[in-house]
């Protein structure tokens, strides 16, 4: 089942069960790595990850199926279109 939260603590504890960890992509945009996944830019710690989520007002959406590794981050209206199936 699909989640949507905004809150920074939720968003950690999905990506840590999942032995994920926060990046800056090469465009500048925060994202999540996980294990498996194609490297997407250069890892950062959560201590820059949280004020670059709250003040960019991200929405995470993620499924909480367990072992379920997908996700999306980024504005309302982008996550919006996640959600209903189109592309972000």
């Amino acid at each position: 089942m699909l989640r949507v939260t905004q809150d920074v603590v939720e968003v950690r504890g999905w990506v840590e069960s999942r032995g994920g960890w926060p990046v800056r992509r090469l465009d500048g945009r925060i994202a999540i790595g996980l294990r498996g996944e194609a490297r997407r830019g250069v890892d950062i710690s959560w201590g820059e990850f949280e004020p670059n989520f709250c003040v960019g007002r991200w929405v995470f959406v993620y499924d909480d199926a367990p072992g379920s590794a997908r996700w999306f981050l980024g504005s309302a209206e982008e996550a919006r279109r996640f959600v209903n199936g189109g592309v972000a």
